[in-house]
C-alpha cells in the first residue's frame, strides 16, 4: 500500500497558497490603495482650502479695512513710522574688497 502524498501536499500547498494569494492581493492591497488615495485626496483638499483665496460675496467686506492704504500712506507719510534697514553705499564696496590687514608688505 503505497500513498502517493505528492497529489496530497500539492492539493493542500496550492490550496495555502491560493487562499494566501486571494488574502493579500484581494483584501489587504486594495485596502492599502483605498487608504493612501483618501489620504492623497485628503491632503489635496486641504492644501486647496488653505492656498486658494476665496472672494467674499458682495457686501461681505468689513467696514474696517483700508482698501487705499498704499494711496493713503502716499498722501501722509507722517502717519506711518518706517524702520529703515542700515545698508552699505555702493561706493564702499571697492574699500571692502581690499584686504584688512596687509600682511605681504
Amino acid at each position: 500500500m503505497f500513498v502517493d502524498f505528492t497529489v496530497l501536499f500539492g492539493t493542500v500547498l496550492f490550496g495555502t497558497v491560493l487562499g494566501f494569494n486571494i488574502f493579500v492581493f484581494g483584501i489587504i492591497i486594495p485596502i492599502y490603495i483605498i487608504y493612501k488615495l483618501c489620504k492623497i485626496i485628503k491632503a489635496c483638499r486641504y492644501y486647496h482650502k488653505k492656498r486658494v483665496p476665496v472672494i467674499p460675496a458682495e457686501g461681505e467686506y468689513e467696514e474696517d479695512t483700508v482698501d487705499d492704504w498704499v494711496a493713503d500712506r502716499m498722501e501722509n507719510p507722517q502717519e506711518y513710522e518706517e524702520q529703515h534697514v542700515p545698508v552699505i553705499p555702493d561706493d564702499r564696496l571697492a574699500e571692502l574688497r581690499s584686504p584688512l590687514l596687509d600682511i605681504q608688505n
